[in-house]
């Protein structure tokens, strides 16, 4: 391109630039509206879990229970792993009233029987967990241990 054509471009580009419609629009004098508010969100869909509120977890209940000597321990620390793992037994009462709802052949029953109807007959309170525990302890486990093995 020669100087003369580079010459009548730059005139070209010039004129065009001069014209009303290629001018940029000056600022508004007001700033713009601002965009509409967002409205709020409605209610989660899916429930925030308290860490605090969990389901415990799912063992499984002892097996029945009929007095059997060498089976009193196993049988009470299944009964002492359930309760400690569901925060559901709210008293020593009902502890001690789910154990005996176990004890439900042999020499268990007949002893549960008889301690139930003491307490129910003579409207006394169920004792203590402790207690209730020795007195298992007493009647239900081996003394000795080691000396069967």
């Amino acid at each position: 391109m020669d100087s003369g054509d580079r010459l009548s471009q730059i005139e070209l580009e010039l004129k065009l630039s001069q014209e009303p419609q290629n001018f940029v629009k000056p600022p508004p004098s007001s700033p713009p509206a601002p965009p509409p508010p967002v409205p709020p969100l409605g209610p989660a869909t899916t429930p925030i879990l308290d860490p605090a509120v969990r389901k415990p977890p799912k063992l499984a209940p002892p097996p029945e229970f009929d007095g059997d000597h060498t089976k009193g321990r196993a049988f009470i620390t299944a009964c002492q792993l359930y309760i400690q793992a569901h925060g559901g037994f709210q008293s020593d009462t009902q502890k001690i009233i789910w154990v005996f709802s176990y004890m439900t052949k042999g020499d268990a029953a007949a002893w549960a029987t008889m301690c139930t109807e003491q307490i129910i007959g003579s409207n006394s309170d169920w004792g203590t967990w402790d207690g209730f525990l020795t007195e298992f302890r007493t009647c239900f486990t081996v003394l000795d241990a080691p000396a069967l093995a």
